[in-house]
């Protein structure tokens, strides 16, 4: 283990927690400044504490990433040290395995999920989400596309990967359900802990696709083999994905936090550095209408 330090701007000072990286120290100003309503709401203990440390388990390009110089980057990266700087506090980045980052939250390790979580309504029972993407999923196969897949029943009886605990394995599970209501063969999921290893699961050999959130597909498909490794299954309907969902800020109910997230949040679109961001890292596309919190369909 390493110490890491990641602080927003606005921060009066340094603080040296433990992380799982090198140190760095954010040295830009993302936001128009700190938004005084949002700074108001953060509670006291947050105040107190003088951090808001952030859940994060990387990597999950584009939104959170080593780029080639070590540093971590991407969009939850950036989202993170605006809504300190609206909050006026700092914020420490801490790597997180996506399994137990809601774990963290209830051990009081971290204040906030930013990690490219998916509001479900089944997460909704212990977390709120401050909605800012609105993508679906995409299936991403070796180039060519060998087992000619065109549609979501072209995987009964594949093994498809994806990454564990995420939203993507469920999706697989209905889909096998599907598949076994049709008279097909179910589907082998192959659950694994990161994004990584759903991509060297397909290029080894030992699964037929891998599926996960669009954005994350686009971004492997576009950079593996400088774009030569694989190809997104093209569903023509489904721009943004199949199966649309909502990606948050996720925060524990009832500690209080989510009033000051959610004002931070409408202040960074406001001052035009949702946009900005989204911009930055090709993101656009799934852009929310509006940010608003818990939009997952009842």
């Amino acid at each position: 283990m390493k110490t890491r330090t990641l602080i927003a701007l606005m921060g009066a000072s340094v603080l040296a927690l433990t992380g799982c990286s090198a140190s760095e120290t954010q040295t830009e100003q993302l936001t128009s400044g700190v938004d005084e309503a949002a700074k108001a709401a953060v509670p006291q203990e947050i105040r107190d504490a003088g951090v808001i440390n952030v859940a994060v388990d990387y990597p999950y390009p584009p939104f959170e990433y080593q780029d080639d110089a070590g540093e971590i980057t991407g969009l939850d990266i950036d989202l993170a040290y605006a809504i300190g700087e609206k909050l006026d506090i700092p914020v420490q980045i801490n790597k997180q395995p996506f399994d137990s980052v809601v774990a963290s939250l209830q051990a009081n390790k971290n204040d906030i999920i930013l990690s490219g979580m998916n509001d479900t309504l089944e997460r909704q029972e212990v977390l709120d989400f401050v909605e800012y993407l609105h993508a679906g999923f995409a299936i991403a196969v070796p180039a060519g596309n060998p087992e000619g897949i065109s549609d979501e029943l072209d995987l009964c009886g594949l093994t498809i990967s994806s990454q564990k605990a995420s939203t993507s394995g469920d999706i697989l599970r209905d889909l096998s359900e599907e598949c076994t209501s049709a008279g097909k063969a179910e589907i082998q999921i192959h659950e694994l802990a990161t994004t990584n290893d759903g991509q060297t699961a397909v290029q080894a050999g030992n699964a037929d696709a891998f599926i996960g959130d669009a954005p994350i597909m686009e971004y492997l498909v576009a950079t593996a083999g400088d774009g030569s490794t694989f190809e997104l299954v093209d569903f023509a309907d489904a721009p943004k994905g199949f199966e649309p969902v909502y990606t948050g800020v996720g925060v524990l109910k009832d500690e209080g936090l989510t009033e000051a997230l959610t004002l931070a949040m409408q202040s960074i679109e406001a001052d035009g550095t949702y946009d900005a961001l989204l911009e930055k890292h090709d993101l656009k596309q799934y852009r929310v209408e509006s940010i608003d919190v818990n939009l997952a369909e009842k």
